[in-house]
């Protein structure tokens, strides 16, 4: 089937990417609270009302909430999800995944209930915006091709020709 860029190809849901949305607005709702925390201490750090542990515990603790709510972000929004939507109170429970490119889809490696990892291929997608065509060539003949050289080539059963031009000669040879 054919789809177009940003098309949706499927739906993914897994209470692991709740839990993950859920821990970064934890993150985020207590950064404030540290945040003030720290500032407090490091004003009374000056005055010599607090000791410079103290202030060190303070920095040492927002600063960790702080890369973690960062890390949280980063990691939802890679995933895709909507921060905005997130930091409004909205956790998504669905994932949307969407076609990077417009082309066909070749193979599917997914079905409905199907639990799939971070390695798992979900679709392979063909791009026909730039079509090429790979040939092996003995290598007695690898002097007779050169790089903007026109060709033709005929799918076999077809009937059909396709014109084209050498693009790129890989410099691996195969002994065999």
């Amino acid at each position: 089937d054919f789809v177009r860029r940003g098309q949706v190809l499927t739906t993914i849901s897994h209470p692991e990417l709740v839990r993950l949305q859920r821990t970064y607005l934890e993150t985020k709702a207590g950064l404030d609270a540290l945040k003030k925390d720290f500032e407090r201490k490091k004003r009374l750090a000056s005055e010599d009302a607090a000791s410079q542990k103290s202030l060190e515990q303070a920095e040492a603790d927002y600063n960790r909430a702080l890369a973690q709510s960062k890390g949280l972000k980063a990691e939802l929004e890679l995933l895709g999800f909507s921060i905005k939507k997130l930091d409004e109170g909205q956790i998504q429970s669905r994932l949307n995944i969407y076609a990077p490119i417009s082309g066909y889809i070749h193979e599917i490696g997914i079905n409905p209930g199907k639990l799939v990892g971070e390695e798992d291929m979900l679709y392979e997608m063909l791009d026909v915006e730039h079509m090429h065509l790979e040939l092996q060539i003995f290598a007695k003949d690898l002097e007779k091709i050169n790089e903007g050289q026109h060709l033709e080539a005929m799918v076999p059963g077809t009937g059909k020709t396709f014109k084209g031009e050498v693009h790129r000669i890989g410099r691996m040879i195969d002994i065999e």
